[in-house]
């Protein structure tokens, strides 16, 4: 699995290329590949995927979006994917720093994944979500600096 993972993650299309067919494809074999991860090899393949699953989550394409959440609804795969380390990144990703995606159906599917990853470990959550929220505010303070220093002549 560790193998096979680097590869894949190097091979996804950039969000240049648009190919969301591609992708959709590629997030399919991605969850056969985490259905079948041994628990010990857990955080490793989170860390691996979570970039990749974050730009998939945040795409302005609702199918790549509807696909990539469409991964939490396996409870296998949520328990790979929401690991202490990874979680506050994808918790950000789902928030998508407060901007609601245009697509409804995405909405209403990033509430369920939110949902779901709420009741699985809600301790955990809230902690992911709370260093999510303070980063989402250092991202938005700094682009309304840049913002006014730019208007500044700065």
């Amino acid at each position: 699995l560790l193998v096979a993972l680097p590869p894949l993650v190097q091979a996804w299309p950039s969000p240049r290329d648009g190919n969301t067919a591609k992708e959709v494809l590629l997030l399919h074999e991605l969850e056969q590949l985490i259905e079948g991860c041994p628990q010990e090899l857990r955080g490793r393949v989170a860390a691996t995927l979570c970039p990749v699953l974050c730009r998939a989550i945040g795409s302005d394409n609702s199918r790549l979006a509807e696909r990539a959440l469409t991964l939490f609804s396996g409870a296998t795969v949520r328990a790979v994917l929401s690991s202490a380390s990874t979680l506050p990144m994808l918790i950000s990703a789902l928030f998508r720093h407060g901007t609601p995606h245009w697509n409804a159906t995405v909405n209403k599917m990033t509430y369920q994944v939110l949902s779901l990853l709420r009741d699985d470990d809600g301790v955990a959550f809230a902690a992911a979500a709370e260093t999510a929220l303070n980063a989402d505010a250092v991202f938005v303070q700094g682009e309304h600096e840049d913002v006014g220093s730019a208007a500044a002549g700065g």
